[in-house]
């Protein structure tokens, strides 16, 4: 869930010294839920803080603020090294022990999770930590930013006090500059430092943007950073231009004046909220949709949805308006089963955002995850799920029956009983979905 109480703060059991590094109790807790517990067994206590320089913290988060704030993790693999350094708290070293924890964007909100490969438990210290934890991105700049003040008031005669304060300095001009916040968020996204970024790149990005809104430059740069986004962006609009599986979305109407994204609820239980009614709108709480209802539901053919997947080879698909509520898809799918997930995501997006263009990928954002959520819950409803599988001991075979019925693929099933809490979340990128 989302949480509203995000705290760090710092305590100095005596002044900062002139020129030398300061030493203070630093404990990091959200909602209650302490981050910084340690056991130490050498001293044989539980303390609710690290001690270290309030100073070197400050300065890290403060180099990294940006990306912080709005770089996701990065879908399948294990993040880059540069990635982990700008986003695992271990790197902020000062000769300090940190919380095995990285600090990521999805979007609107910021996750603190465990780290990848990281121990919980070094030398005689133990880090007691709770599972992934939620913010809002305002609670999370507000946190910091108390932070950031406590600490200036402290140790501007410390060392690194005074390149610390010129920087947070810095940052809040450039926040307080609504263009230049959209540049640092894109470089951000990207996975570039701030003034890192290819100028071409960003050029490619800006002219790209007037087509298809900085709402979808965001999900594009979240799906593919790097130096080939651009180019990326550029084929997918391509694709979805020249795209014959042309359908209808009025379906998402029946959600046109709910408010979705205010609603501080995992993106998941937003996505099943909207598939439900969605589903309600036409008449078919719980049972399966066949081809033909669906090809129905969209204002199209079964033939049409048949087309060639001009996203066949592109990273991630999309969709791009033409006349009212039909749209072009770009489809990465070539079987017809998988093709009905992918619409389905697309049909989501258009309840996400009112927008004439949208990405449909993997990302780890939050609009990626309502997408599948949706998609999910739209295809293969619990409610009707549960009736083809034990919710106690769920089997394999089970689960294939359930796929089979509601024609969609077995790990959707899967997923959604994760979701459910029927079937535990076995993996670190399974619990991220559920966040």
């Amino acid at each position: 869930m989302n949480i509203e109480e995000f705290s760090l703060t710092a305590q100095w059991t005596t002044p900062p010294v002139p020129e030398k590094r300061d030493v203070a109790r630093i404990r990091l807790a959200i909602d209650g839920d302490v981050l910084t517990r340690i056991s130490d067994f050498e001293r044989k206590e539980e303390r609710d803080y690290v001690r270290a320089s309030a100073v070197s913290l400050a300065l890290w988060l403060a180099d990294n603020w940006w990306r912080l704030r709005y770089e996701s993790l990065p879908d399948g693999s294990p993040p880059s090294t540069n990635w982990r350094l700008r986003h695992e708290l271990t790197s902020a070293s000062g000769g300090t022990v940190w919380p095995p924890i990285m600090i990521h964007s999805t979007g609107e909100r910021v996750l603190l999770t465990p780290s990848y490969a990281r121990p919980m438990e070094l030398g005689a210290i133990r880090y007691v930590l709770p599972e992934i934890k939620s913010i809002l991105g305002r609670t999370f700049e507000t946190g910091l930013d108390r932070y950031f003040d406590q600490v200036r008031q402290a140790c501007m005669c410390a060392v690194d006090g005074k390149a610390f304060v010129e920087l947070v300095e810095t940052i809040r001009r450039e926040r307080a500059d609504p263009e230049v916040v959209s540049w640092r968020r894109t470089e951000a996204r990207l996975g570039y430092d701030p003034d890192t970024v290819p100028v071409e790149l960003m050029h490619q990005f800006s002219e790209l943007e007037e087509v298809v809104g900085e709402a979808a430059i965001d999900e594009a740069a979240a799906a593919t950073p790097g130096k080939l986004a651009g180019k990326v962006l550029q084929e997918t609009l391509e694709a979805a231009t020249a795209s014959e599986v042309i359908v209808d979305f009025s379906a998402a109407d029946a959600l046109t004046s709910v408010g979705l994204q205010g609603v501080e609820q995992p993106p998941w239980q937003l996505g099943k909220e909207a598939a439900q009614r969605v589903r309600q709108a036409i008449g078919n709480h719980r049972g399966p949709i066949r081809t033909t209802a669906f090809s129905e539901l969209l204002r199209t053919s079964r033939d049409v949805l048949g087309k060639r997947g001009t996203a066949s080879k592109l990273p991630y698909s999309a969709r791009l308006r033409c006349k009212d509520r039909e749209h072009k898809v770009a489809l990465q799918s070539a079987n017809q089963r998988d093709r009905r997930f992918e619409l389905s995501c697309a049909l989501a997006d258009t309840i996400w955002a009112k927008s004439d263009f949208g990405v449909i990928s993997r990302a780890k954002t939050d609009r990626q995850k309502f997408q599948r959520a949706f998609a999910q819950n739209f295809l293969a409803p619990y409610e009707g799920v549960r009736e083809y599988i034990d919710p106690e001991d769920p089997t394999k075979m089970q689960i294939q029956q359930a796929a089979e019925q509601f024609h969609v693929h077995p790990n959707v099933i899967s997923r959604l009983l994760m979701l459910e809490k029927v079937l535990p979340e076995e993996t670190f990128e399974e619990r991220l979905e559920a966040a």
